[in-house]
């Protein structure tokens, strides 16, 4: 079944900051990585930020067709996840990513399965598993010998006068065979 990964995007962001290589990262460059990680997964994904939802650019560049990004407004990012958690008609199908206890509290009453912000980053960041590529079955060096079939078809398309006898190791042109 497809899970539905509710993640606390700030919280998210600051485990990012904190574990992850490299230089610091804004909400935008998130919503990318974060979407990154989804083409490869067949999850739903909401990323809830606190804060007004953004105007002009800054919405062109936090818009993402793969996931749902949601800003809380004048409440707050956790009540947004408890409130998605608590009216959920399946709970157990929500993975929550947070390191808020009082999210993780709700979540797991709930009985949705939880991971550390943390975690969830070394999870993102790993490289995608690919699938290596099925090695080409190996020629022999060495072909195997026409059957005496195949052999009697060569020799008569290139049509090879074949022997009455066959050569028994000497010359016939007036030489004693060997001792």
């Amino acid at each position: 079944m497809t899970a539905h990964i509710v993640i606390d995007g700030n919280n998210l962001l600051y485990a990012m900051h904190a574990h992850a290589p490299g230089p610091h990262m804004g909400r935008e460059t998130l919503v990318r990585v974060l979407e990154r990680w989804a083409q490869t997964h067949d999850h739903k994904v909401t990323v809830a930020f606190d804060g007004a939802i953004p105007r002009g650019a800054m919405a062109e560049q936090m818009a993402s067709k793969r996931m749902v990004i949601r800003f809380s407004g004048s409440e707050t990012a956790d009540d947004v996840i408890i409130r998605l958690v608590r009216e959920a008609k399946t709970p157990t199908s929500i993975r929550v990513v947070t390191t808020d206890s009082v999210i993780r509290h709700e979540a797991k009453y709930r009985r949705c399965e939880c991971t550390r912000s943390e975690d969830f980053v070394a999870e993102v960041l790993r490289p995608a598993k690919v699938p290596s590529p099925t090695p080409a079955p190996t020629e022999p060096e060495k072909p195997a010998p026409p059957s005496t079939g195949e052999a009697e078809r060569w020799l008569d398309t290139f049509g090879v006068p074949r022997d009455p006898e066959p050569f028994d190791g000497f010359d016939a042109m007036n030489c004693d065979p060997p001792d």
